[in-house]
């Protein structure tokens, strides 16, 4: 199914990614999570995401979208709808996902926000 299109993609998300089309994927401890982020930031990086691997994820995140707001910032590892909702609901501008999780391209849809999914296999394709 065609779930998000590009007229459901915010804008910042599109426009960092036709300037610099690089992700930067943040996948380390909690306490690292934040100073990594600005890191990155500083270091030129119009997109980030941090994975939702850590405990305190949501919070980096929320506290580092303040702090840059300007930076299109992403969640990563979302495995579900609520994953989707709560990362979208701080404010993230993108999700990505390592599979077709279709609870998480729902919520996407709902929220106009675009989504990166990843795919293992052929199939998944």
């Amino acid at each position: 199914p065609n779930w998000v299109t590009l007229q459901h993609m915010n804008q910042r998300f599109l426009s960092a990614l036709s300037e610099l089309p690089i992700i930067g994927i943040l996948r380390t401890s909690s306490e690292n999570a934040l100073t990594s982020l600005e890191a990155a930031a500083a270091g030129g990086l119009l997109l980030l995401e941090l994975t939702l691997t850590s405990p305190t994820a949501l919070q980096v995140l929320r506290v580092f979208k303040e702090k840059y707001p300007s930076v299109a910032l992403g969640a990563g590892t979302c495995l579900s709808g609520d994953d989707a909702k709560n990362a979208i609901e701080i404010g993230v501008d993108f999700l990505v996902t390592p599979c077709i999780e279709e609870s998480v391209l729902e919520v996407a849809k709902a929220y106009k926000t675009p989504v990166v999914c990843g795919a293992a296999t052929p199939t998944e394709i």
